[in-house]
């Protein structure tokens, strides 16, 4: 999936460009808040600042809003290499009932899937789309040999429960990975974070406004919002950018199954019996 101009972007820069507009937009309307202080009263003061606080509450919700989707994403993510994990460790033990050298090689190619999708190395780097294209097409050549492997045995009348959970497995693996593959390339809409970062400035050139209203810069709170606002975006918009950032995707349990394969593989090769406390 081709993406849009601003997810392209590093978090930071959208970070800084924001807090560079939103104190600039906080100057613009202390200035022109000044100018009107002398034809502005009490009253107009007072219907202000309720406006603004209704602005900066607005704010707020998007920032909400928008966070949640973000830590959504990030989760599913996050839960959908568990569930990938769960699956190939379950391949793994299924496959030690397949008679050599069908189970061998089943195990061979599993082990060779298992360690592109934990390749943490070349995740860390940020894949470009053609590198993440090649390794997806390099996955699916992987599993359809499984599945060549499994569909010939299975045609040859060795067909035993072990089997049959092997080929729901096979499935339940495609789905997952497309899962996956959906995931990692979901954002959150460009449409959101425009609004989000538009009711930043405006929020912020609100507190400009009513500080020249009262003849009071306040600098400080603008800059305590430009602080808070920016830091809330920038996480969100880490969350939403797994090629890249402060914030990744744990592989932890991915990276578990392709440690017991290679501890295993030897074992697995030579005897075909499941290994008490694997998994």
């Amino acid at each position: 999936m081709k993406l849009s101009w601003l997810h392209q972007q590093d978090s930071w820069v959208i970070t800084l460009a924001l807090m560079m507009a939103m104190l600039a937009f906080a100057e613009v309307g202390y200035r022109v808040g000044q100018r009107r202080h002398s034809r502005t009263g009490d009253t107009g003061r007072g219907h202000f600042n309720m406006v603004q606080a209704s602005m900066l509450g607005l704010l707020a919700l998007l920032l909400g809003f928008t966070f949640n989707m973000s830590n959504v994403r990030y989760e599913t993510r996050r839960q959908l290499v568990q569930e990938d994990a769960n699956v190939l460790a379950a391949m793994e033990l299924r496959s030690r009932f397949l008679p050599n050298p069908c189970g061998t090689q089943f195990r061979q190619l599993l082990r060779q899937y298992v360690a592109l999708l934990a390749d943490v190395a070349a995740l860390r780097l940020g894949p470009t789309d053609d590198e993440l294209a090649r390794r997806t097409a390099q996955g699916q050549v992987l599993h359809r040999g499984m599945c060549e492997l499994v569909r010939a045995e299975i045609q040859s009348g060795h067909v035993t429960k072990p089997l049959e959970d092997l080929v729901s497995l096979l499935s339940d693996a495609v789905t997952i990975h497309e899962k996956r593959i959906n995931a990692y390339e979901g954002r959150v809409p460009d449409i959101i974070l425009i609004l989000l970062f538009g009711a930043a400035a405006i929020a912020s050139a609100a507190v400009g406004y009513s500080g020249g209203l009262g003849k009071h810069r306040g600098v400080l709170a603008a800059a305590m919002l430009t602080l808070l606002v920016g830091g809330t975006v920038y996480t969100i918009l880490d969350l939403d950018q797994p090629r890249r950032g402060l914030i990744r995707i744990e592989q932890t349990p991915m990276l578990r199954v392709q440690q017991y394969l290679n501890q295993d593989m030897q074992t697995t090769d030579h005897d075909g019996g499941p290994r008490k406390g694997a998994f």
